[in-house]
């Protein structure tokens, strides 16, 4: 930010968005299609590209699509949403979004809450424990979820009938959050 200095770090015919940096500061998590033919396929995956030097290299590898990564405060994690399912259809991925957690390294993914058979909406890692906060869509309401990576049972933390439409994380647990009656 001091000089003003913009380096671009990615290029090709894809379409590169949803950035979270490493909390180490050498990579940016995106998600990216790098399908043979990304307009005709609809399957975003997560890529980190390292800010040295634009090397690129691929978190996860389905065959369905993964959403807004944030990585854990450690870096050995990140959470996503993704579908349970492989690529329904060539343009969308035509499904309800769920929690999982893959290695910061890449490796196999795996589902948090798999019990919960809602739409999740948004992902966040607390700041100062292995468990991620997550909004879930549920009888008309939005509603906020607390677990462990491991996919142990989540917590109901807000779940109040209305919509959490934002929260944020202190630490000690603290949080805050909207909330629409």
């Amino acid at each position: 930010l001091a000089d003003k200095r913009v380096r671009q770090l990615t290029d090709g015919p894809y379409q590169d968005h949803s950035i979270a940096w490493s909390p180490r500061g050498d990579e940016i998590a995106f998600i990216s299609n790098h399908e043979r033919d990304p307009d005709r396929v609809h399957n975003y995956d997560i890529f980190a590209v390292r800010v040295a030097d634009g090397h690129v290299r691929q978190v996860t590898a389905t065959k369905g699509c993964e959403y807004a990564p944030v990585w854990s405060r450690d870096a050995s994690s990140i959470a996503y949403l993704a579908g349970v399912r492989e690529l329904t259809t060539q343009e969308s991925s035509a499904e309800d979004t769920h929690v999982w957690v893959v290695p910061g390294g890449g490796g196999i993914a795996r589902q948090v809450a798999p019990s919960l058979d809602r739409r999740a909406n948004a992902v966040a890692w607390a700041p100062d424990e292995p468990v991620v906060y997550f909004t879930v869509q549920d009888a008309g309401s939005t509603v906020l979820y607390r677990a462990r990576a491991d996919g142990s049972r989540p917590d109901r933390i807000v779940d109040e009938r209305g919509v959490v439409s934002g929260f944020s994380l202190g630490s000690s647990r603290l949080l805050a959050y909207a909330f629409q009656g």
